[in-house]
Formats: structure tokens, C-alpha cells, sequence
């Protein structure tokens, strides 16, 4: 976080030789880009959501029909 402080703290020098208005309108935008940003990362969807209930269904029902068969 330190490069955060450092960042922030050089702003201000850095604007300076502009107009008023072009550092106020830029600290807006920046302030909207550091501050009350939603910082989670987006899940990723796992290869298992995209499988359809019928997909399962025509792998495990053999396999059960198998475990079926054996126990006669």
C-alpha cells in the first residue's frame, strides 16, 4: 500500500501547473477510478455449471445400471 500513498500524494504536484478546473475535473476521475470501486473478483464459472442434468444423467445411468447388474 505504500505505492498507493505515494501515488496519492503526488497528485496534487502533478496537476498543479493546470487549470483550476482541468485538476478538479481530473481528481474526479480519478477519485472515481481509486475510490468505492468493487474490488472482488468475478467468479469464474467452473466447467461443471455448463453441463446440462441430461449430460449426467447419460454417464451416470450406465454406470448405475452396471453397480445394478453386478449386485444380482
Amino acid at each position: 500500500m505504500r505505492w498507493f500513498s505515494f501515488e496519492i500524494a503526488a497528485i496534487d504536484p502533478f496537476l498543479s501547473s493546470l487549470p483550476i478546473e482541468m485538476q478538479q475535473e481530473l481528481k474526479k476521475e480519478l477519485s472515481e477510478r481509486l475510490f468505492g470501486q468493487d474490488r472482488v473478483i468475478e467468479e469464474r464459472p467452473s466447467k461443471a455449471q455448463g453441463i446440462d442434468p441430461d449430460t449426467i444423467k447419460s454417464i451416470t445411468n450406465p454406470i448405475a445400471e452396471a453397480i445394478k447388474a453386478l449386485r444380482k
